[in-house]
C-alpha cells in the first residue's frame, strides 16, 4: 500500500472514530441523566412527594408507624402545648363599626329590661377585607373653536389610549 493511500485510510478511520465516539458521550450523558432522574424517584415517599401513601415502600410504612406509635406514646400530645404562647388575631382598640346587642328581655322572668342597670359585656371583633372595586376615570378632550375659526382640541393624557382601556401599572 502506498505512504498516500494509507495516510488516507487512517484519516478516514480517525474521522469515524471521532464521529463514534461524540455518539457515544452523547448517549452516555442521556443514560446518567436518565439513572439520576430514576434515583431521585427512587427515594420518594408519601412525606417528600405528592406520592400517595399506598405507594410507599413497606420499610417507609413501617417507620411511619413506628413514629407514629413512638407520638403515642410520649407524653406531650400533639398540637399546642400547655403553657406555650399562644398566637390569635388580636381586637383592635377602635373598630370601623360597632354594634351593641342589648336583651330586651329578661331570660328568668321574662321582664323588660329597658331601664337595666348595665353590669358586664364582652367584646367579639370580625375582620373582613372591603370587596375590591375597579375606580374609572373619565378624560374628557374638549374641542374649541378660536376667534379666527381654527378648533383646537384638548390632549388626552398618556394612559388614556382607547375609548375605554385598563390603566398600566
Amino acid at each position: 500500500m502506498a505512504e498516500g493511500d494509507r495516510l488516507a485510510h487512517l484519516e478516514s478511520e480517525n474521522a469515524s472514530l471521532r464521529a463514534e465516539n461524540t455518539e457515544l458521550r452523547n448517549a452516555l450523558s442521556e443514560l446518567t441523566n436518565k439513572v439520576a432522574d430514576l434515583e431521585s424517584k427512587l427515594g420518594q415517599t408519601s412525606k417528600d412527594s405528592s406520592v400517595p401513601p399506598s405507594r410507599d415502600p413497606n420499610t417507609a410504612r413501617a417507620e411511619a408507624k413506628q413514629n407514629r406509635d413512638e407520638r403515642r406514646k410520649a407524653a406531650r400530645k400533639q398540637g399546642k402545648q400547655p403553657g406555650a404562647e399562644g398566637r390569635h388575631l388580636s381586637q383592635v382598640e377602635n373598630p370601623d363599626h360597632r354594634h351593641v346587642y342589648r336583651p330586651g328581655t329578661c331570660a328568668g322572668c321574662g321582664a323588660a329590661l329597658a331601664g337595666g342597670t348595665v353590669v358586664g359585656s364582652e367584646r367579639r371583633q370580625v375582620f373582613d377585607l372591603p370587596p375590591i372595586k375597579v375606580e374609572v376615570t373619565e378624560h374628557v378632550s374638549q374641542r374649541v373653536v378660536c376667534s379666527c375659526g381654527h378648533v383646537t382640541a384638548g390632549v388626552f393624557p398618556a394612559e388614556a389610549t382607547a375609548p375605554a382601556c385598563w390603566a398600566r401599572a
